[in-house]
């Protein structure tokens, strides 16, 4: 597998990025700096950009075909029900398909994929794969919930992912076991900070369904648990279709 250079950013403005590889980060040397610094370190190199999983939503659609050109017509009717908006403002990116009739979708605003690459393809840095962080949390047995500085992440499986708010974290977290199209685990990993831990309250919520919520100090930066994890095969690249297509070296 290639080392990535795998940059992380919090909005597109891009004025403050962190970046490593998979090799630097499994010691935990990552940097952070402006985007000329990066542009420097990005040069003859492959790289991609793990944008928050707020801006986009991950999810699976359900098609009976492996047909990429029927797919990429069939997924935004698939889907209508769980979007806001209408589907020609949105970009939905496939990855490899689990079934013949389950097909994994990310699905952002094109406007705002677009303002993501605005800074990189001005300081001429080719972005070789978009993707959001969400697909690059470690694998646990269960569920797993990882915070970040503005909420949480939540994998339910590799492909199913949300992101929540801290504030209502609790009934957000109950929500999302109760419903019916959820997969039911039988532990949910928490990676977080000492100030921020699971509640009795919340473990006892759970353990009523005979699930165990496990604890674990999240001591390390964001960048380098999300590059050590990041997996070109499994991430879904935002940059294809008509409107969006891989920058090429």
């Amino acid at each position: 597998m290639r080392d990535w250079l795998i940059i992380r950013a919090q909005d597109p403005s891009a004025r403050q990025l962190e970046w490593t590889s998979a090799t630097a980060a499994k010691s935990g040397k990552f940097r952070r700096g402006n985007i000329s610094e990066l542009a420097r370190a990005a040069a003859n190199r492959r790289v991609a950009l793990l944008i928050p999983a707020a801006d986009v939503l991950v999810i699976e659609a359900k098609v009976p075909s492996r047909n990429r050109a029927q797919l990429l017509k069939a997924v935004p009717f698939a889907l209508e029900e769980y979007l806001i908006d209408d589907t020609e403002l949105l970009h939905f990116s496939v990855g490899k398909s689990r079934t013949s009739s389950e097909h994994p979708v990310v699905v952002i605003h094109k406007q705002r994929l677009k303002a993501w690459l605005a800074p990189f393809d001005a300081a001429q840095i080719k972005i070789h794969l978009v993707t959001p962080e969400s697909l690059a949390i470690p694998r646990r047995k269960g569920w797993t919930l990882i915070q970040a500085p503005d909420g949480f992440h939540l994998s339910l499986h590799q492909y199913q992912t949300r992101f929540l708010d801290t504030a209502n974290l609790p009934e957000l977290l109950k929500a999302e076991f109760l419903a019916d199209s959820n997969p039911k685990p039988e532990e949910v990993h928490w990676l977080g900070s000492g100030n921020l831990k699971p509640s009795d309250a919340i473990k006892t919520w759970f353990s009523q369904f005979k699930v165990e919520l496990k604890f674990e100090e999240l001591k390390r930066p964001l960048i380098t648990l999300f590059a050590e994890h990041f997996d070109e095969q499994q991430a879904i690249n935002l940059l294809q279709g008509e409107t969006f297509s891989p920058r090429k070296t």
